[in-house]
């Protein structure tokens, strides 16, 4: 138990990494988001591999991924957890992390399910409005606020 928790740790460290390298500058919520989810579902996957009662290694990491993406939709067996020894620390973190993930992956999912259909029908709102006259900023500040006003001032 003591590698595939150092393992999520570390993938879950490279997913932070990874943000805040590269996603942090993007802007890109949904993308942030589904990256999220992906560090969490391999996480998840490499926590429940000890887990799964398999003798084949590859039949192991089927059913452990199976099992992680089950947690999207809280859709998981929770008898597996109780295979988690809890006489030392390390197997209380153990089960700390895995639950932590358990919830955090339905929490992202459905936020980046929220955020595709904002802005979805954001889209679709632009689209149906064909004969008004409308004007798209792309980031909320100071200037913008500005020629909103002067624009709303002139008509």
């Amino acid at each position: 138990m003591k590698i595939p928790f150092i393992l999520s740790l570390i993938v879950i460290s490279f997913g932070i990494a990874l943000y805040l390298l590269v996603f942090n500058k993007k802007k890109n919520v949904k993308l942030n988001i589904f990256w999220a989810v992906v560090i969490c579902i391999i996480a998840i996957t490499i926590l429940a591999y000890p887990l799964m009662e398999y003798a084949n290694p590859y039949t192991r990491a089927f059913s452990a991924f199976i099992y992680a993406t089950k947690c999207i939709g809280m859709g998981q067996n929770l008898d597996v957890l109780s295979k988690i020894s809890l006489t030392t620390p390390l197997g209380y973190l153990y089960f700390i992390l895995i639950n932590f993930l358990f919830l955090a992956l339905p929490a992202l999912t459905l936020s980046f399910v929220v955020t595709f259909i904002e802005k979805m029908v954001a889209y679709i709102k632009f689209k149906i409005s064909k004969n008004k006259k409308i004007v798209v900023f792309s980031e909320l500040n100071d200037k913008s606020l500005t020629i909103a006003k002067n624009m709303n001032k002139k008509c």
